[in-house]
């Protein structure tokens, strides 16, 4: 595809699939192709997608990013909202978080979460999803 050649990319719980090793590269040549003026437009699940909870985070990383569980069919690349949009930022986009969903509680304990999330924060935590627009 063209340099500057697409107006608007629309998704729609696909961005949590991306492979996590991939997920830059792929916001890199999203920003190349789309117009000066384009936008993209996503909503991200961050539920796990067998129970609608934050079970994903029970795994260390090398365990879940294994070809195995990526091509599981559930894989979802783990990636929160708060350094989601560093990587948007980062490439070159400017970003508008238009919506976020949160739970009440923590659905899942952080005592059963792998330590590289149990000791994230509790507002990083608690997001299950959001809608972003992000423009060049």
């Amino acid at each position: 595809m063209n340099d500057n050649s697409v107006d608007f990319v629309f998704s729609h719980a696909v961005l949590e699939h991306i492979r996590l090793a991939e997920f830059e590269l792929i916001q890199t040549e999203l920003y190349r192709v789309l117009k000066p003026s384009g936008t993209c437009s996503h909503t991200v699940d961050l539920r796990d997608h067998l129970g609608g909870q934050l079970n994903n985070l029970r795994f260390k990383h090398q365990i879940w990013e294994s070809d195995l569980f990526a091509s599981s069919g559930f894989y979802t690349n783990r990636i929160q909202l708060n350094r989601m949009m560093n990587i948007f930022e980062s490439v070159g986009f400017e970003v508008q978080l238009v919506n976020v969903r949160r739970w009440d509680q923590l659905p899942t304990p952080r005592k059963k979460m792998a330590p590289e999330f149990a000791l994230l924060p509790e507002d990083i935590l608690n997001v299950s999803g959001f809608d972003i627009l992000v423009k060049k």
